[in-house]
């Protein structure tokens, strides 16, 4: 499984009000070599509880055969208290992963967060 390749980034993260832009960039040999991907996101809070967030990435792979994609996502999110949020998350994009048999297809997520 080339999946277990798919490590070893830097990554930046610039953040300005409810706006942030990730950028990482693969460091290792196989699928993750020269691998970029950007992602920026938009959060917005309905109450001090609730909030609502879109974002759009864009990958660029940089030494394996499959053309660059989108992928795309949205976000309904609860914070707990001040370190913990449940978000529930629909995600999807314009082709497949190339590793770990394309499981990059649209789908739902539950997710659990923690704040340090």
């Amino acid at each position: 499984n080339e999946g277990r390749l798919n490590r070893n980034k830097v990554f930046a993260n610039l953040s300005y009000r409810n706006l942030s832009l990730e950028v990482s960039h693969g460091l290792r040999t196989g699928v993750n070599k020269n691998h970029n991907q950007y992602n920026l996101d938009y959060v917005h809070p309905l109450n001090t509880k609730w909030s609502i967030a879109v974002g759009m990435g864009y990958e660029h792979y940089g030494t394996v055969g499959p053309k660059s994609t989108i992928d795309y996502r949205a976000d309904v999110l609860y914070r707990l208290n001040s370190v913990r949020a449940m978000s529930i998350y629909f995600g999807g994009a314009t082709q497949q992963s190339p590793v770990d048999d394309g499981i990059q297809d649209n789908r739902f997520m539950f997710g659990a967060n923690m704040d340090f």
